[in-house]
């Protein structure tokens, strides 16, 4: 964990910038998030596009590699030189879709660290101030927080205009902006900070984890649908698209509401991104590229082979 907030918070330092940019913008949290959200899918998105390419071309050629992998079972030299003959020829690099892949989970540590450690990456408390904090709030009678989870931050800032005078450790500026940081978690009277768990029913916490799932769920049944692979899925994986949106449903459950306002907007934007990808990359608009790409490839091939006159 410390090695994931290290990356975290050096990635979430940068992005913090521009998340505190449009928080000062809007003065709330849900349209900062969103603009955010755009603006970080917008960066992965062409990472995502090769990530599409990659698994559409290996799927292609994925009869091709089983014959040939069949063949050639007892012959691993002769395996290996085949296979790299069929990837030149049809353009697929084996390696391709591992950077991309890993490329937006670096950009999600960023985020984590920009949404979930604000005090860290917004304002730039050091950690030693951020300890002291933590240390006076639980020698306080009558506060009461999870100062040991990992949204200890948003703990804090939850209950800071009532502790803001005793939390000498922090300058005049740094606490003027997070007093500030505070007002713009309460939208339209919905209380962000709130965990849905922990809340009554009126307080409306548990719209965000329901809104999550949904936008989740919807999100993954369209990306399968336009891509050509929604036919049935051997054994459990076939409940794959209705336990990942479970599994965050229980996580936003015992969450402050602004992780389920951050995995709504999120799926909103991808599902409008999946959308946006299926109408101009969708599996048929890049067959259609790749197969002219491969008969370029072929006909510079045959033009510089060696041309031997009849006599």
């Amino acid at each position: 964990m410390n090695l994931f907030n290290t990356i975290g918070d050096a990635l979430g330092t940068i992005l913090g910038f521009i998340l505190w940019f449009f928080f000062d913008l809007f003065d709330s949290f849900v349209p900062a998030v969103f603009i955010f959200v755009v603006i970080i899918k917008a960066i992965s998105f062409p990472f995502e596009l090769k990530t599409r390419k990659a698994m559409l071309k290996n799927a292609k050629i994925s009869a091709k590699t089983q014959e040939i992998q069949k063949k050639y079972a007892n012959n691993r030299q002769k395996l290996n030189e085949e296979l790299a003959k069929l990837y030149e020829r049809e353009g697929f690099n084996p390696m391709g879709g591992c950077l991309p892949q890993l490329l937006p989970m670096l950009v999600f540590t960023g985020v984590y660290g920009a949404v979930f450690r604000p005090l860290t990456n917004l304002f730039h408390i050091s950690a030693e101030a951020l300890s002291s904090a933590i240390d006076t709030l639980k020698a306080m009678p009558g506060i009461s927080g999870n100062f040991n989870s990992v949204y200890s931050q948003l703990e804090l800032i939850k209950i800071f205009p009532q502790v803001s005078d005793k939390l000498t450790m922090f300058t005049p500026e740094q606490i003027s902006d997070i007093l500030d940081f505070n007002r713009g978690f309460n939208f339209f009277g919905l209380d962000l900070f709130a965990v849905p768990m922990s809340s009554t029913f009126s307080t409306l916490a548990w719209i965000w984890p329901v809104l999550s799932a949904v936008t989740m769920f919807e999100s993954m049944i369209i990306s399968q649908k336009m891509s050509g692979t929604t036919q049935q899925a051997p054994g459990c994986a076939k409940f794959i698209p209705f336990m990942i949106p479970l599994i965050f449903v229980s996580i936003t459950l015992y969450a402050p509401a602004a992780l389920g306002v951050y995995y709504t907007m999120f799926n909103l934007i991808s599902l409008i991104q999946t959308v946006i990808m299926a109408k101009f990359f969708g599996p048929k608009a890049l067959e259609a590229k790749e197969e002219a790409a491969r008969i370029a490839r072929l006909e510079l091939t045959e033009a510089n082979e060696p041309r031997f006159e009849e006599k």
